[in-house]
């Protein structure tokens, strides 16, 4: 989803352009941002894949039943939507429902080998199971405005390349999620211009969840693409490295997301469930969507 550049690891730049694509964009100093330090768990796989993008992705992702009506009003026409895809996945899904997500995150440890760029945070709703190229098989997501906290220029400007980025604080900050004091986790994200949250996620634990994680595997592995330009971003996530294994396995949450536009059509507060979670990545950014052509994941990893 960042798709931040590798030459953007290099921008020098005194001035440049927050909140892409917001009636609210304003001109801030790259050398007075203040970058974010976590406590997310270091990069596994860095060494491993020395000359790729990777880091991590710690948060919640949950899925929300929305009206098939909505997400057909929000994915551009020209593209179909695959029902046959994820009715396999989620057998019994409801025909006049769609499945999107929600994803609270905050990317960690992020760069190519000892080349690292500051965390930083974001929120998005994603539509999965579109069909970008016309084949009728192959699952892209499609990516709506995003919320990016703008601590870190270079992963906000760079992100702005091929994606509709809205830069906003998030509370906490330069955390994943935080306690509410009532036995939940959120992470609430406003607008740079905002009088309130236009994002707010809210999640407890539970013994159940509706979604299988092979379901997540599935529409988080799928390559995205937004109305902002033509190539795509090759992202996987990986479900089998140590931040996601043994005592961090993934774990099951239910709750709320409140939305408001432009990341939804209208104000809304969306029932979901789903899985705080910390994975790592692989990304590949610009990439021309016809080369992803029958992409289902390179192996147990990252394709349920």
């Amino acid at each position: 989803m960042h798709s931040f550049r590798i030459v953007s690891f290099y921008v020098l730049a005194t001035s440049l352009q927050i909140g892409a694509g917001s009636a609210s964009a304003q001109s801030v100093n790259i050398e007075t941002a203040v970058l974010c330090t976590s406590q997310s768990q270091p990069n596994p796989i860095d060494t491993q894949y020395p000359t790729q993008i990777t880091g991590t992705i710690n948060g919640t992702y949950a899925g929300l039943s929305i009206p098939y009506a909505s997400a057909r009003a929000i994915v551009p026409s020209q593209y179909a939507i695959l029902r046959h895809a994820y009715e396999s996945l989620l057998p019994g899904w409801p025909k006049d429902m769609y499945p999107a997500y929600y994803e609270g995150l905050l990317d960690h440890d992020i760069g190519i080998g000892p080349l690292k760029i500051g965390d930083f945070q974001r929120s998005s709703i994603r539509f999965p199971f579109i069909d970008r190229l016309g084949d009728g098989h192959t699952s892209f997501r499609y990516t709506g405005p995003v919320m990016l906290s703008p601590n870190n220029l270079v992963a906000l400007v760079g992100a702005s390349v091929g994606n509709d980025i809205r830069a906003g604080t998030f509370r906490p900050a330069c955390e994943a999620y935080a306690d509410d004091g009532h036995g939940n986790t959120f992470l609430e994200g406003t607008g740079v211009g905002s009088s309130k949250a236009d994002v707010r996620g809210t999640f407890r634990v539970t013994s159940s969840n509706p979604y299988a994680l092979d379901v997540f595997k599935n529409m988080t592995n799928q390559p995205s693409f937004s109305s902002v330009g033509t190539l795509c971003d090759h992202y996987i996530s990986l479900y089998n490295s140590s931040v996601t294994q043994g005592v961090n396995s993934p774990v099951p949450v239910q709750g709320s997301v409140y939305v408001r536009p432009p990341y939804y059509l209208k104000e809304t507060t969306l029932a979901a469930s789903g899985y705080r979670m910390d994975l790592s990545f692989i990304e590949t950014n610009n990439v021309r969507c016809e080369s992803l052509k029958g992409y289902s994941g390179t192996g147990p990893g990252d394709s349920g």
